[in-house]
C-alpha cells in the first residue's frame, strides 16, 4: 500500500482524534483510511459503521460513501467528482448570485433528507451536554437523523449524483433543523474568502427559511466544538498546540497583559486590606460582646442568688404568719369554750332551788 497523504485531527480530545490517510492499494485503487489516534477513539470509529446504515435509510436521495472495516481501520472508497464547495466557489467567482442561492437550496435539501425525517424538536440531556442550551430551539422543526458533517466539502457530485463522502458526526436523536443547516452552510464561509461581501450569511439563512437567531446557533456550534476538542478536565491539546505554533507573542500585547495583571493584583490587594480591616473590626466587636456577655452572666447570677434569698425569707415570714394565725384561732376557740362553761354554770346556778329560795328571801326583805 502506498500512502499519498496523511492528516491528523489530533487537536480533538482523545476519544475523537482521528488519523486520515489517502492511499493506493496493491491493485492501484485509491482509498481513504481512518484510524483512531488513541485507544479511546476506537468506539467513535466503530460508530461510523452504524452511521452509514442510518444515513442510507434516511437520505435515499444521497449516496452514502461505501466503507468497510479491516482490523481497526475504516476503508472508504475514494469518490471522484466535483465537490459542492467547488460549485459554490465557481458561482462566487462568476459573481452569479442566482446560481449561488440555487446551490444553497440544493444543499438544504441534501441536509434535510426524506420528508419523514422532519420532526418537532424538544430538548434532552445529551443535546444540552453537546450543544448547550436547548430552550431557544424548543418546539421548532427538527431532524430525527442528521448528518452534521454534510458540509459542502464533504458532498461530492458524480454528475447529478450527490455523495456523502464523510459522515463522522451523525446524530440519531433529533437536532434542530435550523442548527444543522446553519452549521453545514456556514462552513462554506470559512473556505471561500470574502464570501460574506458577496452574499451575507444572514441573507442565505433568510432565503433558506432559517428563522433562529444566528447568535443562538453560533453559541450552539461553539459548545459543540468545545465538546469535540476538550477533555473531561477542560484541557485541550488543540489549544496548547495552537499556542505552541503561534510562538512569541507581540510584546506590546504582552506588556498590556502585564499591566492588566498589575491592576488586578493592586485591586486584589486593596480588597484584601479592606477585608483585613473588616476582620479586625469584627474581632474587636466580638471581644466587646464577649465581655458584655460575661458581665451580664455575672449580674444574672447575683440577681438569681438575691431572688432565692428573698424567696426563702418570704417563705419564713409566711410560716411565722401562719403560726400566729393558728395561735389566735386556738385562743378564740378556748375563749369560746370557757364562755360556754361559764354559761352552763350560770344557768345551772340560776335554775337551782337554792337560787330561787334566795331570791324569795331577798324580795321579802326588799332587797334587790
Amino acid at each position: 500500500m502506498k500512502k499519498l497523504m496523511m492528516k491528523f485531527s489530533d487537536e480533538r480530545n482523545r476519544r475523537f482524534s482521528i488519523k486520515t490517510t489517502i492511499a493506493l492499494d496493491d491493485d492501484g485503487k485509491k482509498y481513504v483510511l481512518k484510524e483512531a489516534v488513541f485507544p479511546e477513539g476506537q468506539g467513535h470509529l466503530n460508530s461510523i459503521l452504524y452511521f452509514r446504515d442510518l444515513l442510507t435509510e434516511n437520505y435515499p436521495s444521497v449516496t452514502i460513501c461505501p466503507l468497510e472495516k479491516r482490523q481497526d481501520t475504516l476503508w472508504f472508497e475514494f469518490i471522484t467528482g466535483e465537490s459542492l464547495e467547488d460549485k459554490y466557489r465557481r458561482a462566487y467567482e462568476a459573481k452569479d448570485k442566482e446560481k449561488f442561492l440555487e446551490l444553497a437550496g440544493l444543499h438544504r435539501k441534501l441536509i434535510t433528507g426524506r420528508p419523514e425525517n422532519v420532526c418537532e424538536f424538544h430538548s434532552y440531556g445529551d443535546f444540552v451536554r453537546i450543544f448547550g442550551e436547548g430552550e431557544p430551539f424548543e418546539g421548532a422543526a427538527g431532524l430525527a437523523v442528521s448528518n452534521f458533517d454534510a458540509t459542502a466539502g464533504n458532498i461530492i457530485c458524480r454528475g447529478e449524483e450527490p455523495v456523502f463522502i464523510d459522515y463522522e458526526w451523525v446524530f440519531d436523536k433529533p437536532l434542530p433543523r435550523d442548527l444543522v443547516i446553519y452549521h453545514c452552510i456556514r462552513d462554506v464561509y470559512f473556505h471561500i474568502p470574502k464570501l460574506e461581501e458577496f452574499v451575507p450569511l444572514s441573507e442565505i439563512m433568510l432565503e433558506l427559511e432559517v428563522r433562529t437567531d444566528i447568535d443562538v446557533m453560533e453559541n450552539a456550534y461553539r459548545h459543540f466544538h468545545g465538546y469535540v476538542v476538550k477533555e473531561a478536565d477542560g484541557k485541550s491539546f488543540g489549544a496548547m498546540k495552537a499556542s505552541a505554533l503561534k510562538g512569541t507573542r507581540d510584546m506590546q500585547q504582552l506588556e498590556e497583559e502585564i499591566e492588566n495583571l498589575k491592576r488586578e493584583l493592586s485591586e486584589a490587594h486593596k480588597n484584601w486590606q479592606e477585608c483585613a480591616e473588616n476582620w479586625k473590626a469584627s474581632v474587636k466587636a466580638n471581644d466587646e460582646i464577649s465581655a458584655y456577655w460575661q458581665e451580664s452572666s455575672r449580674a444574672n447570677f447575683q440577681l438569681g442568688q438575691q431572688i432565692n434569698k428573698l424567696q426563702e425569707q418570704l417563705a419564713q415570714k409566711d410560716g411565722h404568719h401562719q403560726e400566729h394565725v393558728r395561735q389566735l384561732e386556738a385562743a378564740v376557740q378556748e375563749q369560746a369554750r370557757q364562755s360556754e362553761v361559764w354559761r352552763v354554770a350560770y344557768e345551772t346556778v340560776v335554775n337551782s332551788k337554792t337560787w330561787r329560795a334566795a331570791n324569795k328571801v331577798k324580795r321579802a326583805f326588799g332587797k334587790k
